[in-house]
């Protein structure tokens, strides 16, 4: 699935998104060009929040910590905006990196903390909803008339 940033202030806004000349360009390329179908842009994972060991009481408490960021710029950008150190590690690494102490904390949702165990490592949670995660599904179509998702 692609990530990247959607500057809009609300879910209407981001849904909006779709309906785009450009959008829509995009799509019918991925499509036509690379095989790829969006199946829609509506999948809202959740806001992303700091999970650390310290307290985020302001951006200036964020200043040196080493966040985990998913392996691209634009998350490590956001993540450095804050004023923290990005630091790309794989999600399946975050409960290991925290446990060692390689990472001072994450950005993940709540979706994501139970299923892998999130909540045994840092003991400090700061809503911050930095990000809205809304991930765009897609289809690969592998063969004419067979579409695997």
């Amino acid at each position: 699935m692609p990530n990247g940033p959607y500057f809009v202030e609300t879910l209407k806004d981001a849904f909006a998104l779709a309906e785009l000349e450009g959008v829509k360009g995009w799509r019918w390329e991925l499509a036509e060009t690379h095989g790829l179908k969006v199946v829609r842009f509506d999948f809202v994972q959740g806001e992303r929040h700091m999970f650390t060991n310290s307290d985020v009481r302001n951006p200036g408490d964020l200043s040196g910590l080493r966040i985990r960021t998913p392996p691209a710029p634009i998350w490590q950008e956001s993540v450095r905006a804050l004023g923290a150190a990005p630091t790309a590690m794989s999600f399946g690494d975050i409960y290991p990196g925290l446990q060692q102490r390689a990472i001072d904390g994450a950005e993940p949702t709540y979706a994501n903390i139970r299923p892998s165990n999130l909540q045994e490592t840092p003991t400090r949670v700061t809503e911050i909803g930095h990000i809205l995660l809304i991930l765009i599904r897609r289809l690969v179509l592998l063969v004419p008339n067979l579409i695997f998702g």
